[in-house]
């Protein structure tokens, strides 16, 4: 029996330093080296053999390279999933909660970060490099502060939206009529990609109140 392995099995020794401590143990108690002028060293009832005792050590090394190689790696987050219906929702609380994104507000609101995470993920699978969370952020928090009547309108899409979604289908009308009044001024302050984000919105309002729901 390898002492050494039986104790990794029992998990008296949890880590290789712990066995190469114990190692060094035997060796300073029971080598001739350690021990001038004194008879051979007995353990138990038999005569110490150094050259079993590095056999046995090194066979426990090898035992918890094993171990190690049989543990579970990391694993990999699960691969993003556009879902339309999911995407409106976060859309709306994040909405609720503030757009543009209160920096201060998101550091005390976990749901706040959760769903600005949720959005940022879908437009990013959505359109690619083409536009970003980051550059809808903007966009509205330029609108707010220079322009409030063209942010209201973008905000009045988006609720409208969000009540075709959830059922009232003539939302939408109200959400295209909302961005027909601003859809020219974005284009000419080179916001085109916030026009084409607040139109594909109402498009996926539009099919998700088509939806037949329990």
């Amino acid at each position: 029996m390898n002492f050494f392995i039986d104790l990794i099995e029992t998990g008296k020794i949890r880590t290789k330093e712990e066995l190469r401590s114990l190692y060094r143990q035997f060796i300073k108690k029971y080598h001739p080296d350690s021990r001038p002028g004194r008879p051979p060293a007995i353990e138990g009832d038999k005569r110490v053999d150094f050259d079993d005792l590095k056999r046995d050590y090194q066979a426990a090394v090898s035992r918890f390279r094993e171990l190690a190689a049989s543990e579970p790696g990391p694993s990999s987050p699960a691969p993003f999933r556009y879902d339309a219906d999911a995407f409106m929702s976060e859309l709306r609380d994040l909405v609720a909660r503030g757009l543009p994104v209160s920096e201060k507000a998101v550091r005390k609101n976990r749901a706040y970060a959760a769903s600005i995470d949720y959005v940022s993920k879908c437009i990013e699978r959505l359109y690619g490099a083409a536009y970003s969370f980051a550059e809808l952020d903007d966009q509205l928090k330029f609108l707010d502060r220079r322009i409030p009547r063209v942010y209201y309108y973008a905000l009045q899409v988006l609720w409208s939206s969000f009540d075709c979604a959830n059922g009232y289908a003539y939302a939408k009308v109200i959400a295209e009529r909302h961005l027909g009044c601003i859809s020219w001024t974005l284009d000419e302050m080179g916001f085109s990609t916030l026009d084409k984000f607040l139109a594909d919105v109402i498009g996926t309002a539009g099919r998700l109140a088509t939806i037949d729901r329990p």
